[in-house]
């Protein structure tokens, strides 16, 4: 398994550039996306990322951690093993922390009547984590090219939730590490 910290650009003058560059090669772990860093921009980034991941390298799972999750490592692979020796190494995707959300209108998650009309959202996994196989990514990623609305949802776990509602009911795993 590979590993990679997700960073987008920042208006921040002090911020390095040359730096994030020079960290990259020693290391090889960062990912600068091309959107600003923001709240309401994660959902840009993420599927940025998820772009260049699928037409940068071979893979069957992927998770998405926010920079405060933390996973043991050695459950999560042995639990990966166990999908692929089953042959579920398809139309996966989970989380930590499924469930059914009302919309809060206000606030710093506020989420418009424009960005979803209902009340509720649909069965989502929340940003702390999220896994997916190859092919729900290319899923996503062929909704986020040709059906795309606007405005797209800036808080990244409930657009990919917006994304499942759109696809061909993908089932949500709960899965903890």
């Amino acid at each position: 398994w590979r590993h990679f910290f997700l960073v987008g650009l920042t208006m921040d003058p002090d911020w390095s550039r040359d730096h994030m560059e020079e960290e990259n090669e020693k290391y090889g772990d960062i990912l600068v996306s091309p959107t600003f860093d923001s709240y309401r921009r994660m959902t840009y980034k993420l599927m940025w990322c998820f772009r260049h991941l699928i037409d940068t390298y071979d893979f069957t799972f992927l998770v998405v951690l926010s920079e405060d999750s933390v996973v043991n490592v050695r459950d999560m692979n042995t639990y990966f093993l166990k999908q692929l020796s089953e042959g579920n190494n398809k139309r996966f995707h989970g989380g930590p922390q499924c469930y059914t959300r009302s919309i809060h209108r206000k606030g710093k998650a506020a989420i418009s009547l424009e960005e979803w009309p209902n009340e509720m959202l649909p069965k989502l996994c929340i940003g702390s984590g999220f896994m997916f196989s190859f092919d729900v990514i290319e899923e996503f990623l062929e909704i986020w090219d040709n059906d795309r609305h606007e405005p797209v949802n800036p808080l990244d776990d409930v657009q990919i939730a917006i994304f499942l509602f759109m696809s061909a009911n993908i089932p949500i795993r709960l899965v903890w590490f």
